[in-house]
């Protein structure tokens, strides 16, 4: 009897670790704000946005690239890695040369991280690109929510 106690209990144990539910690190924004348009930026100008984004998951969130398809487009991320429910900033900066073609852009922003196997579009960013003499310098615009920052642009890029 007690040999067949003892083999349920490990049977039920096995079927507890094999079937367990995987640990994984995610990402979602903390004002569900994936969307931006920096409006008319003109050559020459650099404006930049910041994304506010939480590790919804069960284990650390490393980020190891973000891309554009866009070269005019820069991102700063933090290279630490963020635990579970902690948060974070994604810096983009916006910064059309002479070179770059005048008009409007939009973009789909790729992150490749620990969350998914594959990178995937993680930010959808438009706006459109001016002569330098027709717009006036564009400032940087801030969520309206400003929330403490979590993590020091020094952190996030120390070479800043």
């Amino acid at each position: 009897m007690k040999n067949i106690l003892a083999l349920l209990l490990l049977s039920f144990n096995f079927c507890n670790l094999t079937y367990a539910s995987p640990r994984h690190a995610a990402i979602t924004f903390v004002n569900g704000d994936s969307v931006y348009d920096f409006g008319r930026i003109a050559k020459g100008d650099k404006v930049w946005y910041e994304f506010e984004i939480r590790n919804t998951g069960d284990t650390p969130l490393t980020i190891t690239n973000i891309k554009s398809e866009t070269g005019i487009l820069k991102f700063e991320w933090p290279k630490k890695a963020v635990k579970p429910n902690k948060k974070a900033l994604v810096y983009v900066t916006c910064s059309p040369i002479e070179q770059t073609e005048i008009g409007s852009f939009n973009t789909i922003v790729f992150i490749t991280s620990n969350a998914t196997p594959q990178p995937y579009g993680f930010m959808h960013i438009s706006g459109a690109v001016t002569p330098k003499e027709e717009t006036p310098a564009v400032k940087a615009r801030k969520p309206e929510n400003q929330v403490e920052l979590r993590q020091t642009p020094e952190e996030i890029n120390p070479n800043r």
